[in-house]
């Protein structure tokens, strides 16, 4: 990797939304302290900047959903937002750092970097290569299933091709815990990568914006509220968590936060199984209200499914959050979470399994709590992006 050059202003590049992106935001938070930032992305509305601080210019462009997009974005992926290049240049700005977001940026940021002489940072929020196979259905019939298993192999075999190439351009690497990092090390030979995770700032949760649940759906005193916050997708173990609540005594309620391609199917399932009493949908917030209904809840579920070696290394960002609010959490067996709870006792390490789930929980709501909050304050004065913000910071200079 090559020698870092001092900056004034950094490009940073994202390949979707950047509402519901928390590490983006605080990496922008924290960046915008010393630094002047222009963010390129995708699918903006006026409200983002309200998001962001007011030395942070948005540059953001509509999704492009042509049919050689298409075909792009389903063979050489890394290729579809080029159009950051043109975009970027068109700035005239002269740029020392471009910062960009997981592996279907880093193709664009490299031939911006060179074009502009500037540093390459590469932030891997995960292992993009290995979560392509959430994108595709898995009840497909047998000739879509060839062409998708296919398409899949294509994207992953030229894919690492093209990332090894372009990983070991870049100036610093960046992922989100050390068992990412290591991945990195290993597959493609870096040398250095620094690890800055997705924690929460330590500020983000009082008592004053918690949402009262119990008022809301007219729960009782007594009931024990359970809470999943996220995406609803494939891998987090939101049917498992469904199918755990007939094993769980009437007074267990589950409030499921978030959207995604799996919404309306766990609608289907919570309903079939004659549960849509105890189980509330709430569309997603926005990153300043969360906190307020991560309090309103009594427990975190922290549910992964290893249908990928992405999601198997992952450190969920709800883990931490559920810890800022105090919330003993359930956590699936995987190897990221085994370490803080191992460390800090914040909760429980399920298999993932609804009966198993269940079992968690009912431990879980016997102990005595006041136990676990007691730990999760202590990890939260450890895993606090404070803490990150001088890594990033201590990295850039």
């Amino acid at each position: 990797m090559n020698n870092f050059i001092p900056m004034d202003k950094i490009c940073v590049l994202l390949n979707g939304p950047i509402q519901n992106d928390h590490r983006v935001i605080k990496i922008v938070h924290t960046l915008s302290k010393k630094y002047s930032i222009d963010l390129f992305y995708v699918s903006g509305n006026p409200e983002d900047k309200f998001l962001l601080p007011h030395n942070v210019r948005l540059f953001t462009f509509k999704c492009n959903n042509s049919l050689r997009t298409k075909l792009i974005r389903h063979s050489f992926f890394w290729y579809e937002f080029n159009f950051f290049i043109k975009a970027v240049l068109n700035t005239k700005t002269s740029y020392h750092s471009i910062w960009c977001n997981d592996f279907p940026t880093l193709l664009p940021a490299y031939r911006i970097s060179k074009k502009l002489n500037a540093n390459l940072v590469y932030d891997s929020h995960e292992i993009y290569l290995e979560t392509l196979n959430q994108f595709f259905p898995t009840n497909a019939s047998f000739i879509k299933s060839i062409v998708f298993n296919s398409s899949l192999a294509f994207m992953r075999t030229f894919g690492k091709m093209a990332e090894k190439r372009l990983i070991n351009k870049a100036t610093q690497i960046i992922t989100v815990n050390e068992s990412l990092a290591e991945f990195f090390k290993m597959t493609y030979g870096v040398s250095e990568v620094t690890v800055v995770m997705n924690f929460p700032p330590i500020t983000a949760y009082t008592k004053e914006n918690r949402i009262d649940f119990r008022s809301l759906y007219s729960f009782s005193d007594n009931d024990k509220i359970l809470i999943y916050q996220g995406t609803l997708n494939k891998g987090r173990g939101l049917e498992l968590a469904i199918k755990s609540m007939n094993y769980l005594p009437k007074n267990v309620k589950l409030i499921i936060l978030g959207n995604g391609i799996l919404k309306n199917e766990l609608i289907e399932l919570s309903i079939r199984l004659n549960l849509q009493n105890r189980i509330k949908f709430i569309d997603t917030v926005s990153l300043e209200k969360l906190p307020g209904y991560t309090s309103g809840a009594d427990f975190g579920i922290n549910l992964l499914e290893d249908i990928n070696l992405s999601k198997k290394l992952a450190s969920p960002n709800k883990l931490f959050e559920y810890i800022h609010a105090g919330k003993p959490v359930i956590c699936s067996n995987s190897i990221e979470n085994k370490k803080i709870i191992n460390k800090y006792k914040v909760g429980i390490v399920v298999n993932n399994d609804p009966k198993a789930i269940a079992k968690g929980v009912k431990e879980l709501i016997n102990r005595d709590v006041s136990t676990f909050i007691k730990a999760c304050t202590d990890a939260s004065l450890e895993y606090n992006w404070e803490a990150q913000e001088n890594q990033i910071l201590k990295l850039l200079n």
